[in-house]
């Protein structure tokens, strides 16, 4: 998309997220040292762009791992009382 790039921030393990197209009349120059800007998307060839971590240089696939335990799900009945599954 001419005049735009996906600009996204950078955890501090390299984790990619908070990502989002951006005009590049808005985008701050200097960028915060917590984000980054990519042209396009083509350097993202599986998963979703927070699929991926950023080395300084490259992105690197690397899907995070689930977690060991899934998390309870918790509904509330009608009668207001709350029900928890694992």
């Amino acid at each position: 998309m001419k005049h735009f790039k996906f600009k996204c921030k950078v955890c501090s393990d390299g984790r990619l997220y908070a990502g989002g197209w951006c005009h590049e009349s808005v985008i701050p120059n200097p960028l915060p040292p917590d984000e980054i800007l990519l042209d396009d998307l083509s350097g993202i060839t599986h998963g979703f762009y927070t699929d991926y971590l950023w080395d300084g240089e490259n992105l690197i696939y690397r899907p995070p791992e689930p977690s060991a335990e899934p998390a309870p799900t918790v509904q509330t009945s009608d009668d207001g009382t709350e029900v928890t599954y694992t």
